[in-house]
């Protein structure tokens, strides 16, 4: 019996010891493979300020500002409404202008672009510009009559059918694409 107990134990011993290396390895090899973000924006400061200005990457926002982060990491996916834009069967282009140091553009866009991306519908094409805090860049920014932020116009066939400005007119702004295109 005391036998049987002293292989149990150096049973459990030798299997965790191992154990442990496999993770090791696996972290080893995990940090081989990890890269870091490289974003394609830069920052520039206004009146003491960092944000970006032009078209932007999502992840470029992510990268450099954390409570975009923070609000992109407490979003909840609907998924009835995913499957209504994934539904969607006609190109449309989503034109986001936003204030990176906006909070409003901070609660806005983050769920619409996870959303987005979500659905995965090759019809839904989505551009972000950010502008700066004076909203005088870029230059599209006024070419589109943009005064408040975020604004989404949405385009088919390159001619506006839509905008959404500011505050959503529903719960949140995907609710309203969603109607607004008619899925």
């Amino acid at each position: 019996m005391k036998n049987l107990v002293l292989l149990m134990l150096l049973s459990i011993i030798f299997a965790r010891c191992s154990a442990g290396k496999v993770i090791k390895s696996n972290t080893e090899e995990m940090k081989t493979t990890t890269t870091t973000y490289q974003p394609t924006a830069k920052l520039q400061t206004q009146n003491g300020r960092e944000m970006l200005v032009g078209t932007v990457a999502y992840d470029d926002i992510l990268h450099y500002f954390e409570n975009w982060r923070t609000e992109d990491a407490g979003i909840v996916l609907d998924q009835p409404l995913i499957d209504r834009i994934k539904a969607i069967n006609e190109p449309i282009d989503v034109v986001c202008y936003l204030g990176t140091w906006c909070e409003d553009s901070r609660n806005g866009v983050p769920p619409f672009v996870r959303a987005i991306r979500e659905a995965k519908n090759p019809n839904i094409q989505l551009t972000l510009i950010a502008i700066n805090r004076d909203k005088t860049e870029p230059e599209s920014l006024l070419e589109n009559g943009i005064e408040r932020v975020p604004t989404f116009i949405l385009k088919q066939n390159g001619e506006e059918f839509a905008r959404l400005v500011e505050f959503p007119m529903q719960e949140n702004f995907v609710l309203d694409f969603v109607e607004i295109a008619g899925y």
